[in-house]
């Protein structure tokens, strides 16, 4: 197999799986490297570093709440995002690869709000470390199995009002990949479907300010340390596309995608106020679509411009995701 008859491998998905700040679920945020940068289920070139990267914008001035509403947001969260995912493939069925992001997320409070000011910090995110083996399971069609496992890297600070960098929790990711490619072939496709579980984290600080029950004009506040268990997750993201032009290098995809997770199981501490509700865990979805025109430069590099947006979901931020692409095969 020649790479010159490989050009579609080009394609390899950045796409964000969501938006929203939380990096464990693809439904919530373009946080989650897994999906945003991973090659998929496209056929490997052997014994060749696989390179993709991004940088993009993220930002949502509105959220859907637990109906599924779409409302507008107090505070506004946004982020820079640099995701990038490097593997090598030992031969054509089998491959290593690690993605990472370096990312600065803030938190806005618009004028007119209780705090008028601007939040952000600045490092690398969660890591994921991942395998997968392709197969060809028909004409120009690719399938196999990933296994994916997240190292919880990203500095966290349940103190500091500022966003984190990470979740304070392992996962693992088990996913199903595949992918259609060929220059004779008008249409292209990559796509993923897959199941996560995800760690415990424990003892995080969460602070309440309710009534003072002797004096309904005071407040109180109370800090305690909070377990959290997240709900299970089950995602699918599919990019169809066509190519166009000569020998089909002017390529158009469309990002969809689902990811849905149960409900989380929250403990609290024994001394919780008695005055404020428990609130029971949340279940979480996100439906998304997006636009992604892209380029190949030449047989080894790609260029493109991804737009990612929810249309909807419940218990999620609502803002546009929009990222520009590079990806390269690079001998070794």
């Amino acid at each position: 197999m020649k790479l010159s008859d490989l050009s579609f491998l080009l394609a390899v998905p950045l796409v964000t799986a969501g938006m929203a700040l939380a990096y464990t679920m693809p439904g919530k945020a373009p946080y989650d490297g897994l999906i945003s940068v991973d090659p998929g289920g496209l056929p490997i070139q052997p014994e060749m570093l696989h390179l993709n990267v991004g940088a993009g914008y993220w930002r949502a001035t509105k959220e859907f709440n637990d109906d599924g509403d779409s409302v507008a947001k107090a505070e506004e969260p946004n982020a820079l995002l640099v995701p990038l995912d490097v593997g090598y493939a030992f031969n054509e069925h089998y491959m290593a690869d690690l993605t990472f992001q370096i990312l600065r997320p803030s938190k806005t409070w618009e004028p007119g709000t209780p705090e008028e000011k601007t939040v952000n910090t600045f490092g690398i995110g969660d890591i994921w470390v991942k395998a997968r083996g392709i197969w060809e399971g028909g004409p120009d069609f690719f399938i196999g199995p990933r296994l994916a496992v997240k190292i919880p890297v990203g500095k966290v600070d349940y103190e500091s009002e500022k966003p984190n960098l990470g979740d304070d929790q392992a996962d693992i990711d088990v996913a199903a990949v595949a992918g259609k490619y060929g220059e004779d072939t008008i249409f292209k496709m990559s796509g993923q479907a897959g199941f996560r579980y995800r760690m415990e984290k424990t003892g995080y600080s969460k602070t309440v300010k309710y009534p003072d029950p002797k004096d309904p004009k005071k407040t109180k506040s109370y800090t305690g340390k909070v377990d959290l268990t997240p709900g299970l997750m089950i995602y699918l993201h599919v990019e169809p596309g066509i190519g166009t032009g000569r020998d089909q290098k002017f390529q158009i995809y469309v990002p969809i995608g689902y990811a849905m997770s149960m409900e989380d199981d929250i403990t609290y501490p024994t001394d919780w106020p008695a005055e404020v509700p428990k609130r029971e865990g949340l279940s979480h979805s996100s439906l998304y679509i997006g636009l992604y025109p892209r380029y190949e430069l030449d047989e080894r590099n790609a260029i493109g411009l991804k737009f990612v947006y929810p249309v909807f979901g419940n218990n999620t931020p609502q803002g546009m995701y929009i990222t520009l692409t590079y990806a390269a095969f690079i001998a070794l």
